[in-house]
């Protein structure tokens, strides 16, 4: 049985279908090798680091591989396999499908970490985190509609009917990523009160400008997705600028990652007041702490004060 097309309300045009999807395509392999070789010195300069964190930069870098490979499977059923045959042109390769369910858990991990960071530098206030991990789920259970919509219409152009999933999936990620950079850059300036170095000031100040811009970025692309889609519902565009959003969210969160160092390295986290006994000269002494956390280790005849600066693990999960 040969399969019937369906009568066009538009023109197919292919440069604004499969013309475009290619060029995004060549976006999102370079944005891939960018993330290949953030990935190559994260492992390089933090190889002590956690086990969960590594596994999830494995998984990261594995998802965005599978997702690449599901962006070039469309292309090539398109504009190799059947080239010719219009029937399957309008038809959703299932490779789409599979790429925005690799889409969808890759920012779900990005957004984890970056919830997690925020959970940290709050010092756990939950009236923080919680409305930005609703937030995330609200996205998911979007993403997940979206999905389940690509399974089951196949035509492309049954695919107009998801509009109303479409628009509010890409609104509730413009306001979850401009949620994260502003408490994030809320709480690295209260941080910044608790910092006497002039360097590590500047480090915490760079930080905070790559969080708004990779917010930023990662917003653009979400509202370029609603733009094309609003203006042009026939062709591919919104779909091309979307599979970009991936590769977007996963450079973002790896270069905060391979940032860290710099900031670690400005300042030092742990300092012993000591206070000799009544003995000796009264002084006060303030030097790091290089062996003990807790101030076990001391000398005989003086009193050892640790004072936690808290900055440790807030540096961490910057």
């Amino acid at each position: 049985m040969s399969f019937q097309i369906p009568e066009l309300p538009f023109t197919l045009n292919l440069n604004n279908t499969f013309g475009v999807a290619m060029i995004c395509a060549f976006f999102a392999a370079i944005l891939y090798g960018v993330m290949c070789l953030q990935c190559y010195i994260f492992f390089n300069r933090f190889s002590q680091e956690g086990v969960r964190l590594k596994c999830s930069v494995w998984a990261l870098w594995a998802m965005n591989t599978v997702h690449l490979a599901f962006l070039i499977h469309p292309l090539y059923i398109y504009m190799v396999t059947n080239y010719d045959n219009l029937a399957t042109l309008i038809q959703i390769p299932w490779s789409i499908s599979a790429g925005i369910v690799l889409s969808i858990s890759s920012n779900l991990l990005v957004q984890s970490w970056y919830s997690y960071r925020i959970f940290i530098l709050s010092d756990k206030n939950y009236w923080i985190t919680v409305p930005l991990i609703t937030g995330i789920f609200a996205v998911l259970g979007t993403g997940i509609a979206l999905v389940v919509g690509t399974f089951t219409m196949a035509p492309l152009t049954y695919f107009l009917s998801l509009n109303p999933v479409l628009f509010t999936g890409m609104a509730l990620i413009m306001v979850v990523d401009m949620y994260i950079s502003i408490v994030l850059v809320i709480l690295l300036r209260r941080q910044r009160a608790r910092i006497v170095s002039k360097h590590t000031i500047s480090a915490l100040q760079f930080v905070m400008m790559y969080t708004v811009n990779t917010g930023l970025i990662s917003s653009f692309v979400s509202l370029g997705v609603i733009i094309a889609r609003a203006i042009a519902p026939a062709d591919m565009i919104y779909i091309s600028i979307y599979f970009v959003l991936s590769p977007v969210y996963s450079n973002s969160l790896m270069g905060s990652l391979n940032a860290r160092d710099w900031f670690r390295a400005s300042e030092p986290t742990m300092n012993t007041i000591t206070v000799r006994s009544a003995a000796e000269p009264v002084f006060a002494q303030i030097r790091p702490q290089t062996d003990s956390l807790d101030g076990s280790e001391t000398q005989e005849g003086s009193a050892h004060v640790t004072v936690d600066l808290g900055l440790e693990e807030r540096k961490a999960n910057l």
